[in-house]
């Protein structure tokens, strides 16, 4: 196993800082989550410990690097949530992604609207 040099350490600090204080949009910050996973071969649940936040919340937002690259490019811009993106990570053809984001915009879907109805 090869140890972390003091530079790296350092490094990965200051990018969880970064991280943590910054305004980043959803996908900003699923990208950062991303190259921090990668550079440094941390674990989601130690990334989660380091900026305070649960695994699954991590998790989600790392998903939303799946998104076709048009349906990131509006949660990137705030015309969609990430609950919005969410929903339509949900779907697993990426035509019915774009269509699902297209009437999202366009008939101003809540979160809510699109969460599937429980028969009671």
């Amino acid at each position: 196993m090869v140890k972390d040099t003091a530079d790296e350490n350092m490094l990965r600090d200051a990018l969880l800082e970064n991280l943590h204080r910054a305004d980043l949009n959803p996908l900003e910050e699923a990208s950062a989550y991303q190259q921090l996973l990668s550079d440094f071969g941390i674990t989601q649940e130690a990334l989660a410990s380091r900026l305070g936040r649960s695994r699954p919340q991590i998790s989600n937002t790392l998903r939303l690097l799946r998104l076709p690259a048009e349906v990131q490019s509006r949660v990137a811009a705030g015309v969609i949530s990430a609950g919005h993106a969410r929903a339509v990570l949900s779907l697993e053809d990426v035509e019915l992604m774009r269509r699902l984001a297209d009437k999202i915009v366009n008939e101003d879907l809540s979160v809510r609207a699109l969460r599937p109805r429980r028969r009671r």
